[in-house]
């Protein structure tokens, strides 16, 4: 019976390998018109979003290249959910707690990330991957 429930459970288990995407996105807080680029990595239940330095269309702001690091709550053929916790303190609106969240569509690509925090919900990027 035991040996039973250990196969059942690795058949139940999805399998985890590690994948990268290709990524194309629109920062939705800056001004239209600016694509940017980064690299959804993957592996086992950790993300990273790495995300190439850009300029934001309009503003002469530049934002540098950087990385953020996610948990995987959800990994299989048709799709991914990771989220990043996020807590600071600011020096004007005072503590600002919650989470940051990528989901993908894994069949056509399509993705978009967003934050649930104490001062509001901000829907952040949309755009489109591709595996590499």
């Amino acid at each position: 019976m035991q040996k039973l429930a250990i196969l059942f459970c690795l058949i139940s288990t999805p399998a985890l390998a590690a994948s990268e995407w290709d990524c194309l996105f629109t920062d939705l807080h800056s001004q239209p018109g600016g694509t940017a680029h980064a690299t959804i990595r993957i592996e086992g239940k950790k993300l990273e979003w790495i995300v190439d330095g850009f300029d934001v269309p309009g503003s002469g702001n530049q934002v540098p290249a950087s990385s953020f690091s996610y948990t995987v709550l959800e990994d299989n053929d048709f799709g991914l959910v990771a989220v990043s916790p996020r807590m600071k303190i600011d020096k004007d609106a005072g503590p600002i707690i919650g989470s940051g969240t990528i989901a993908l569509d894994k069949k056509n690509g399509q993705f978009r990330s967003g934050t649930v925090l104490t001062n509001g919900v901000h829907d952040n990027l949309n755009g489109t991957c591709k595996v590499k």
